[in-house]
């Protein structure tokens, strides 16, 4: 999923995760532009088989002025798993290993050359890659739920990415961030809202109160709808 990371988690016990409410990583510094008070945040996802990265940038840093994916890349491991009939745990971390940093490095190049961020470079020059990371004022990863293997290799790599760009990291429970993202596309959705929540692993409705305040009024009794559609799609041999 394109990560979204303008929402700190407040887990719900459930997911076993603790977390804190969001809070504005800083001021942004970009060559040629003067600081504004934004968020630009780098995100990495890797709770069960595909390995995503993105940047986001609220409206402060956009030069739209509204909240916006700079930058994203998915690698899909479909192909690495298709002779199993379902995800492997192992490999599916394995191939996270391997895939991340490549996945980073791209991403970061795009963010550097998006119209979103507007980076530029010293004396004019166009942004490189450097300039991208000096713009991130908060790294974030999905803490679950998802496959702990796979969780494990993107929420060590994007601590170790905090620690190297010295800003805050942010452990997110993604079924939160599947919430919030209406709020990204359309920016005129106001809280409380009806959230049905339809991933691979959950389908739910919750009533979203606020960031961090979710009231989950149903949900499926025995598998997700995303888990079902997987195993008839196996059953009946589809691809």
């Amino acid at each position: 999923m394109a990560v979204r990371a303008l929402a700190r988690l407040r887990a719900a016990p459930s997911t076993g995760a603790v977390g804190r409410t969001w809070r504005r990583a800083g001021t942004l510094r970009r060559p040629g532009a003067r600081g504004v008070s934004s968020a630009v945040v780098l995100g990495v996802e890797t709770s069960c088989d595909d390995t995503a990265v993105g940047v986001v940038v609220d409206g402060g840093a956009s030069r739209t002025g509204r909240a916006a994916v700079a930058a994203e890349l998915v690698s899909s491991q479909f192909a690495e798993h298709a002779s199993h009939g379902g995800v492997v745990p192992l490999l599916a971390a394995r191939c996270h290993a391997a895939n991340l940093p490549v996945v980073m490095d791209a991403v970061m190049a795009s963010a550097a050359a998006s119209e979103e961020l507007g980076l530029v470079g010293a004396d004019d020059a166009p942004a490189g890659v450097e300039d991208a990371e000096r713009s991130i004022t908060a790294v974030a990863a999905a803490a679950g739920p998802g496959l702990a293997l796979c969780l494990k290799i993107g929420f060590e790599e994007a601590m170790a990415t905090a620690r190297r760009l010295r800003v805050p990291f942010y452990g997110i429970n993604h079924l939160e961030a599947h919430a919030l993202v209406p709020r990204l596309v359309d920016p005129s959705i106001e809280f409380p809202f009806l959230v049905l929540l339809a991933s691979g692993g959950h389908t739910m409705l919750v009533v979203a109160r606020g960031v961090g305040d979710y009231q989950r009024i149903g949900n499926t009794l025995d598998d997700s709808v995303g888990e079902a559609f997987d195993k008839v799609a196996r059953l009946i041999g589809a691809e």
